[in-house]
């Protein structure tokens, strides 16, 4: 998808009212299109399910645009499979956070870690059989710094590598 076509989409989600779901996984948005989409969340008032898995180009500031955006909209309810109103609302009849087998990739767990930073009610998540690599790991790592309920956390079988171990083996060096 080209920027175009990003920022048309981003025009229409500033007036449409009537969208509640857009799914955009695998269409090859870059940083300049994820940017354009996010500004066009900010205005949106009616989408509750946002899906843009598997963008592998989306890498920086795209990540950063949608991360400010999403943390501050109380209306979209998923992005991608994260639950981000559960999140935010901190639900106390669930205590376990599975993302299994999600497709989700760095951006969504970026987003996802952003707010486990402040979550004080899951005590286990389960990211087993993602696209998770550095950049992913290095948020949850963030997170696991400021999140001391967490016990449990399942990374099995992703793309995280020795640099993203080594983040996460910080992170746990310095909660303990």
């Amino acid at each position: 998808m080209g920027i175009s076509a990003a920022i048309a989409i981003s025009d229409i989600l500033k007036v449409n009212s009537s969208l509640d779901t857009l799914g955009l996984n695998d269409n090859q948005i870059s940083d300049r299109g994820a940017n354009a989409i996010a500004l066009g969340l900010g205005l949106n008032t009616n989408l509750t399910s946002l899906d843009m898995r598997q963008n592998v180009q989306i890498i920086s500031y795209g990540r950063k645009s949608l991360m400010q955006i999403l943390l501050k909209n109380d209306i979209i309810k998923t992005f991608g499979r994260i639950p981000v109103l559960l999140l935010k609302n901190r639900n106390v009849n669930k205590q376990k956070l599975d993302l299994s087998r999600s497709n989700i990739g760095d951006t969504e767990v970026m987003i996802m870690a952003a707010l486990l930073e402040n979550n004080s009610i899951f005590t286990k998540c389960n990211l087993e059989e993602n696209e998770i690599g550095h950049p992913g790991t290095e948020a949850i790592g963030k997170a696991l710094k400021a999140n001391t309920i967490l016990t449990s956390l399942n990374l099995k079988s992703n793309k995280i590598g020795d640099n993203g171990a080594q983040a996460i083996g910080e992170s746990l060096r310095y909660s303990a």
